[in-house]
């Protein structure tokens, strides 16, 4: 098949703006995984976007061919599934992972699922342009052989079958061999062998209004900076703000002084906030945006958590596991007042007496932590925020000149996303910038000039026509006093340019009542191996068995490894029946004394004499 001259990956660029996704372009090459010589990768991603899919990918003439696969790839060689073919990716698309922004093409969380060699059984050049392309896969989760075959129905619709061979699995199934090998799952304190990722996504608090009262969390003080993941690969240390921007190149003081820290932990994932601290030891967003500006010597860098070092993932212990190992981490390496690398203190008390004081303090407010949680990506009750003073990110969508001011700026015309397409006008910011700042607004502001307003809402007209429509790109923060009740900010003023924060994120914060997230939290809960008691995957585990009271597969698993040592002195050797039922016990169930098909680990047959094999019994023969 004879190679275009075009730009395989031009139709792959326009379908992104990279200014807001940190997908990789494909200008600036990335490293990518190693290879044999001559090997081609392969690479399977399981994609959260609008619908769930995976995105089942093969190099070849230096580009992913790529297809998005519904239900995933199976193993079982009886089942086919519909592949749509879909543009060519750049080669280190293989081994990105992270978020794409709400709003943009193919919005959702991409994770990396399986990833290995693959190797023709054909001319893949001609197999490919013929649409019957067989091929061999040696990876972590798939192996042996496979074919791609184009239907001929829809030029894109492709199928993807598993020939039989002895890899073969019947009853294969992508999103349960996820949930049982998801690191998720893992039992607390159980090391990871994941590879080392290249992305990582934040876990973000929920506004509510009032602390909890129940025991159980951990409270920081809230910085008011911006927040910034840190990758340490070696000598490489990059910073990450949560959408996944490159912001390495403000802070090389910072870097400069992280990479003598960390000499001994080559492979290390932080999460913290880069702040500039005022005389009395509060963080200043305002500082920070001048230290940006005009020199980072100031800039530290708090950390709050540790998510990978080396090859472990730490990402699925609780809370109070994570923050030990970072404290103990801390402790050994060497620290002066002036570092700029410092530890988020934390205390375990109740946050309604905190709260006050950190408010009388002059401080932001507090992050309440729950003890027993693992680290999630993305807004989870887990972990809350209780704000001193109402704050707001902001859309600017215009803003109006002042023949009077001495800068020129006017005002800020300012909205937030409305959960659709649209931004809703929230009214008008025209204090809390300086001559300074006003300046560096327009500057940003005035290339951005555009004849129409962005909003969907109609902001109050200016007879004077001194507004300026922009386009939405530029966030700032606010602070204000509520908001009105036909949702417009009260009393806005001006704190800050927020450049680590994409308008398609920025959403009306309204607190959460402290109930209501205690409710989806709890509904939410999965304590650390959760869904692995005694070391055993339980599938449905939020499944209902028993109504009064209310009890799930989980509870149940839960019970019996509570009570397993206690028990098997009464069932070793002893032939016993199974009670099943399989829409709960509210609805029909029956005994079962012989199982046919394969038995599970510490399960075996008991065969009386005389017996039948096939009429077998069963014995436990251990609490897994």
């Amino acid at each position: 098949m004879a190679r275009s001259r075009a730009d395989p990956l031009s139709p792959y660029r326009k379908k992104r703006d990279f200014t807001q996704t940190c997908e990789p372009d494909g200008v600036e090459r990335r490293a990518v995984p190693s290879r044999p010589a001559g090997a081609l990768r392969y690479f399977v991603q399981r994609h959260e976007a609008r619908r769930l899919h995976y995105d089942f990918r093969l190099e070849l003439h230096g580009v992913l061919k790529s297809w998005a696969v519904p239900k995933g790839p199976s193993l079982d060689a009886a089942t086919k599934r519909l592949a749509v073919h879909v543009e060519d990716h750049p080669l280190e698309y293989g081994r990105f992972e992270g978020r794409i922004p709400p709003g943009l093409y193919g919005a959702g969380q991409v994770m990396l699922w399986d990833d290995g060699i693959w190797t023709p059984l054909d001319d893949p050049e001609a197999a490919y342009a013929k649409g019957h392309l067989r091929f061999r896969l040696d990876g972590r989760r798939l192996r042996g052989d496979w074919m791609l075959i184009r239907t001929g129905r829809e030029p894109d619709h492709w199928l993807l079958r598993k020939l039989d061979d002895p890899d073969a699995q019947p009853g294969h199934d992508a999103e349960a061999d996820h949930a049982a090998g998801c690191p998720e799952h893992l039992p607390a304190g159980t090391p990871s062998s994941a590879r080392f990722p290249d992305t990582l996504q934040p876990q973000l608090a929920t506004l509510v209004d009032r602390a909890p009262t129940e025991p159980g969390w951990i409270y920081e003080i809230k910085l008011d900076g911006y927040r910034m993941l840190c990758r340490c690969d070696g000598d490489d240390i990059r910073f990450f703000t949560r959408n996944g921007v490159d912001f390495s190149h403000h802070l090389e003081s910072v870097r400069n002084v992280l990479r003598r820290r960390v000499e001994t932990d080559r492979l290390l994932w932080l999460d913290g906030e880069i702040v500039v601290f005022d005389e009395a030891g509060v963080s200043s967003f305002a500082a920070l945006r001048d230290a940006l500006a005009n020199g980072p010597q100031r800039i530290v860098y708090v950390v709050f958590d540790l998510l990978h070092r080396g090859n472990r993932d730490l990402r699925p212990l609780p809370q109070e596991e994570r923050t030990a190992a970072l404290r103990a981490f801390f402790e050994r390496l060497p620290a002066t007042a002036a570092d700029p690398i410092r530890y988020s203190d934390s205390v375990v008390a109740t946050g309604a007496d905190l709260w006050p004081l950190a408010c009388e303090r002059g401080l932001e407010g507090l992050i309440g932590k729950r003890l027993d949680a693992r680290y999630v990506t993305g807004r989870s009750t887990a972990w809350i925020k209780l704000k001193c003073r109402p704050r707001q990110e902001v859309i600017v969508g215009g803003y109006t000149e002042s023949a009077s001011s001495r800068h020129g700026l006017g005002a800020l015309l300012v909205g937030v996303r409305n959960g659709h397409d649209g931004i809703d006008y929230a009214g008008r910011i025209g204090t809390g910038f300086d001559a300074a700042s006003a300046r560096m607004l327009l500057a940003r502001l005035t290339p951005l000039r555009r004849d129409r307003s962005p909003f969907t809402t109609t902001p109050p007209a200016d007879h004077r026509g001194r507004i300026r429509w922009v386009r939405p790109d530029v966030v700032v923060d606010t602070q204000f006093a509520g908001w009105t009740s036909d949702r417009m900010l009260r009393q806005a003023s001006y704190v800050g340019l927020r450049d680590d924060k994409p308008s398609t994120d920025v959403e009306r914060e309204v607190p959460m009542k402290i109930e209501t997230a205690a409710d989806a939290d709890r509904r939410t809960r999965k304590p650390a191996n959760a869904e692995r008691p005694a070391g055993v995957t339980i599938t449905h585990p939020d499944r209902v068995v028993w109504s009064k009271p209310t009890t799930t597969k989980r509870d149940l698993a839960r019970y019996y490894e509570r009570i397993g040592d206690a028990m098997m002195p009464h069932l070793v050797d002893r032939p016993l029946s199974l009670l099943r039922c399989p829409d709960g016990t509210d609805s029909g169930c029956f005994f079962q004394k012989h199982l046919s098909h394969a038995l599970p680990t510490g399960v075996r047959r008991f065969s009386p004499d005389g017996e039948r094999e096939d009429a077998a019994l069963i014995v436990v023969t251990s609490v897994a």
